[in-house]
This record gives C-alpha cells, structure tokens and sequence, in this order.
C-alpha cells in the first residue's frame, strides 16, 4: 500500500474504544480489519507520506457511528464511500399490474440485517411497512431522531442544508404538479435525478436508516433515512441497498446504486425530502449542486418566467376582449332600446292621425 494512501475499514456504528493497528500483519491495515473482524466503511485520505497511517498507531474511535474518520489533520481530502455488501436478502421480484402498465419492484437487492443495528431495529421498530407509512405522513418518532449520532462531515461540505444525492446525476421532473407523457398534470412528490445505472447514491445528511427493503408498490429497491432534525430522505429505484434498517450513516457517505426497479422506465434516483411529515421541495435545501444541474434549473427558471409572462399576457389580451365585447354588447342593446322608444313614437303619432274626428253637437 502506498504511504500516501491509507484504507481503513472501521465497522459501521459497532466498534467501540481505542483500536489499535495490528503491526503484525504483512498489510498493517488491512490486517486490522481481519483481526478486529471490522469492515465495511471505507475511508480513504489522501496525505504526504508524514501524515500516513503507520503501523501499531492507536486510532480512538467513537461509539455508534456509521463512519469515522481518525486522520486528524482537517485541511486532508477525504472520501466516504461504503462497498457493495457480500450478504443480501432473499432476492424476490415482487411484479405488479397498475392499469395496463405491468412492473416488478426488484430484483431485491438489499444488504442482510445483522449484528446491533438489527437489534436496534427490533428495538426501535424500524424497517417495517409500517414505519414508511408513518414516516410518509407524519414527523418521526422521538426516539428515531434521538438514535441519530452526528458523524465526521466531509472536508469541504457545508454544514448546513443537505447535499445533492447523486453527484453524477442530472435534474428530471421536478417537485409539485408537472406534466406528464399522458399530458395531465399529477403531483410529483419528488424530484427525479437521471444517472447512469450502477452511479453512487449518498446520504443527504447524517441519520438512521429506517427502512431498507422492496416491499412498497411501486418504489422497487427502497431506503428511508430519519435525521436529527426531524426531516427524512426517500431513496427509490435503487438497484441496490447497500445498508439497512437501524445502521447509523454519515453524511455523504455511499448507500446504495441508481437503478430502475419498481416503476420506472430508465434508470433514475426518485427523491423525496419531508420536514415534520411534510413533503418538501428538495432543490432549495441542496448546497453543493453540479454546474450542469444549476445550469439547467437556471434554464428551467428562466423557461418558467417566460411562461408566466406569456400567461399574463394572454390574460391581459382575454380581459381587454372580454370589457370590450362587453362594451359593445351595452352599446348594440343601447341602440336597440333607442330603436325600440323610437319605432313606439312613431306607432304612436301614425295612430294618432289615423283617429277619426268626433262631431260636437251644438
């Protein structure tokens, strides 16, 4: 292994107090990982061979964090990312019929529970129908929200709002009533984040997993995320999950794949971002956009305000229309009624020379 590059596989949420590097081992780190039974958090920091990670170097780890980074130097470049579980659920394909459109919310592709997250899961009651249900509709529970540990944030993320989800994703259909192939308008309680398949998906903010299956129609391969502040994240069309229910993720760190389970025609991220139960536009929170999908909402904004101006418009033209074919309708029913006072005068004065004269007798 290079001096420079030094790969630590922490355990995710589970390992407690000091670790130490096994000095031992031919690979010192890796061989800490195979000692200590560790993995599944990579994290990758890039320094100068003075700052590497050498060998029977005491690393302090907190507790109950889904990733850790233990280079103390903040100025390093740092790198979450989290491999591809070797352990999975029973893969079901789970097809379904929504009017004449047939679709399959699999194949299921979502990490096996184990270990302290599964029981924390029991405990909490987490990775059940039930709880996307509640999450859809109303705030999380207290204690869900409390079981979120603040992780380590990435150098260079700011720390307020939340990040885009799919770095290598580009803007669909936004949030709220938009135009459909059908060409009716539907509400879309979400944003839709084109990618190619297999493109990483991170976590918005850090949290708890509360949900990781493929058990709600039409979502296929689906995550839920509970955060601190009481807001969730919905993650669907995955191809893969790679955490679930009860595990503790940092922010931006990798959880899963863009895929097109469920129903979907082309691979897409469908995002959803709920405070207290509400559904909410994500765009506005994100911080850290890529140049082309800023680009191409500064178009979309642009596009929109043409619209509407248009809109006005056409307005303004109908309403213009409307006074003056109301203004002509009083001016033809004005005429009319002047017609009709004058046709009746002259009735009146023809039948008064037409009376005969009466004789008076003297």
């Amino acid at each position: 292994m290079p001096q420079n590059v030094a790969t630590l596989f922490l355990l995710a949420g589970l390992v407690t107090g000091p670790l130490l590097i096994d000095p031992a081992h031919p690979d010192a780190v890796e061989g800490t990982s195979e000692s200590h039974s560790l993995g599944l958090v990579e994290v990758e920091a890039r320094a100068s061979a003075d700052e590497a990670v050498e060998s029977a170097q005491n690393l302090a780890m907190p507790p109950a964090r889904a990733t850790a980074n233990m280079i103390p130097e903040p100025e390093l470049a740092l790198a979450l990312a989290t491999p591809r579980p070797t352990e999975w659920m029973t893969r079901l394909r789970r097809c379904r019929s929504r009017g004449t459109r047939r679709y399959c919310d699999g194949p299921r592709m979502v990490a096996k529970p184990a270990g302290a997250p599964m029981d924390l899961a029991e405990t909490l009651d987490l990775g059940e129908k039930r709880t996307v249900s509640l999450l859809m509709w109303k705030a999380p529970l207290g204690e869900w929200t409390a079981a979120v540990t603040p992780a380590l944030t990435l150098e260079g993320t700011p720390a307020d709002g939340i990040l885009f989800p799919v770095p290598e994703g580009t803007m669909g259909r936004g949030f709220g009533f938009v135009r459909r192939a059908s060409l009716r308008h539907r509400r879309h309680d979400g944003i839709d984040i084109p990618a190619p398949a297999g493109s990483e998906v991170r976590s918005v903010a850090d949290g708890i997993v509360a949900y990781a299956d493929n058990g709600v129609s039409g979502y296929g391969n689906l995550m839920m995320i509970v955060h601190g502040d009481g807001s969730t994240s919905l993650y669907a069309h995955l191809r893969a999950a790679y955490l679930f229910a009860g595990q503790r993720v940092a922010r931006g760190q990798t959880i899963g794949e863009v895929g097109s389970t469920g129903l979907s025609g082309a691979p897409h991220l469908h995002f959803e971002y709920r405070e207290d139960g509400t559904v909410t536009d994500p765009v506005p929170r994100f911080v850290d956009l890529p140049a082309e999908v800023a680009t191409e909402l500064a178009a979309r904004a642009e596009r929109r305000t043409a619209r509407r101006g248009r809109r006005a418009t056409r307005a303004r033209r109908a309403r213009r229309a409307r006074r003056a074919e109301r203004t002509r309708q009083g001016q033809r029913a004005r005429r009319a009624q002047e017609g009709r006072r004058t046709t009746g005068t002259r009735e009146a004065r023809r039948s008064s020379n037409m009376r005969p004269a009466t004789r008076t007798r003297g």
